[in-house]
């Protein structure tokens, strides 16, 4: 990854009694996450392994090419799901896909 923050490939949901918002776990320091629920993309998945709704989209729509940035799309886009946000432009807005620009 960039390892700077500013590919979003690293995004991870962050869950605090203030709600949960994605960020991008490469340059976060642990005790910024002290307290804190962290998921991961691997952890949207529910318990007996259906999908979220945003890994199925992805799937069903061919919304992958090469997968690096991908994790960091399906957190971004989970997160703004689970906030009832909508905006996708302002969403993804940190998140870059390498093979498109």
């Amino acid at each position: 990854g960039c390892n700077e923050g500013d590919c979003g490939a690293c995004s991870v949901m962050i869950t605090d009694e203030n709600g949960s918002r994605a960020l991008n776990g490469c340059i976060l320091f642990l005790p910024q996450v002290n307290g804190k629920a962290v998921t991961t993309v691997e952890g949207m998945a529910s318990a007996d392994g259906t999908l979220h709704p945003v890994q199925e989209t992805m799937i069903e729509h061919h919304g992958s090419q090469c997968g690096f940035c991908t994790p960091g799309f399906v957190v971004s886009m989970a997160t703004a799901h689970l906030n009832g946000a909508t905006d996708h432009d302002v969403q993804l807005a940190g998140n870059l896909c390498r093979c498109t620009g």
